[in-house]
């Protein structure tokens, strides 16, 4: 018969002063972590995403199946403001994408999509709006060079966008999620590379 009973045999070691310590720092440096992780994550800029569909960029899904789309060869503003393309000499209003017109939020009358990339007044004016008729002209120039992956955006979506942002001034990419123009523009903008 030992002298040891089984309640003391299976309880753990007492732990010494400096475990204790050790322990304690140790769940502060976990908590501190996690609320820097959730820091980083929450503050993340998702509509500045690339290649995501607005759906995708709005409820901040960047899962992808497969291999994720490449917007890789997309172009910004400043090359297409210098580069041909046939497009360009469309009028604005003319083109497929983009035939609402409406004064007050943007229209360009008979001006061309060359005059829309070239014009500088990166204000929004009354007859002239820009940064975001900007924006969609770029997109459109990119979707038609093949940039632009179609699951991504295509000619179809890009006019949807255009005729609700002209129709009512803001853009839902989902139910419940509205984009002003900074939000539009904040997307198409993270379309390019």
């Amino acid at each position: 018969m030992s002298d040891r009973s089984p309640d003391i045999q299976d309880a753990p070691p007492k732990p010494s002063p400096d475990d204790a310590i050790d322990q304690s720092r140790r769940k502060l440096t976990g908590a501190a972590l996690g609320v820097s992780a959730i820091f980083t994550l929450a503050s993340r800029p998702v509509l500045a995403t690339n290649c995501v569909a607005p759906s995708a960029a709005a409820s901040g899904n960047l899962s992808h199946h497969g291999t994720p789309p490449n917007c890789g060869g997309c172009k910004d503003w400043s090359y297409w403001k210098t580069h041909a393309h046939p497009l360009k000499r469309e009028k604005f209003h003319a083109s497929a994408c983009f035939p609402k017109k409406r004064t007050g939020r943007a229209n360009w009358g008979d001006k061309t999509i060359k005059n829309v990339l070239d014009n500088n007044n990166y204000g929004n004016s009354p007859d002239e709006a820009n940064p975001v008729s900007r924006e969609f002209a770029v997109t459109l120039l990119n979707i038609r060079a093949g940039h632009l992956p179609r699951e991504v955006l295509d000619e179809m979506k890009l006019e949807q966008m255009w005729n609700e942002w002209i129709d009512t001034g803001k853009f839902s990419p989902q139910a419940g999620v509205n984009w002003d123009a900074n939000k539009i523009v904040m997307y198409l903008q993270g379309l390019q590379n």
